[in-house]
């Protein structure tokens, strides 16, 4: 039998994620809705663990930001500006290599380009592997 009371009972959102319910953090809804209105980008580099150096060009993975008839000429300039950026870095910083700044100075280089070029600034992800 249901019966209405006066009684109040909390309520908000909570994400739903994967098997368990909780709450979602204020980072992560940012991310989010950075990533739906503007779409992500990851790029990873292969670097040699020692020296650092890079193997080959870097792979450009995007979603949500870039339509198909531009995308080839929009990705290749993405790809030579990262290269770039992780270059100036390493020649840099050859005796210290910060990971975390390192793709934080990436990641600087890249949300710059996409401003100009695109006036969006997508969730930008560098990713390094050492091999």
């Amino acid at each position: 039998e249901l019966k209405k009371t006066k009684e109040k009972v909390p309520s908000g959102y909570i994400m739903v994620e994967g098997p368990e319910r909780s709450e979602v953090g204020h980072d992560i809804l940012m991310d989010r809705q950075l990533m739906a209105e503007n779409g992500a980008l990851v790029v990873t580099f292969k670097v040699q663990r020692k020296s650092k150096r890079l193997i080959g060009k870097p792979y450009v993975e995007s979603w949500g930001f870039v339509y198909a008839d531009s995308s080839n000429q929009i990705l290749h300039e993405i790809k030579g500006a990262a290269e770039k950026a992780y270059k100036a870095y390493i020649e840099t910083h050859r005796r210290k290599i910060n990971e975390k700044a390192l793709t934080d100075y990436i990641q600087q280089n890249l949300n710059r380009l996409l401003v100009r070029m695109l006036d969006k600034r997508p969730l930008v992800i560098p990713l390094l592997i050492n091999v």
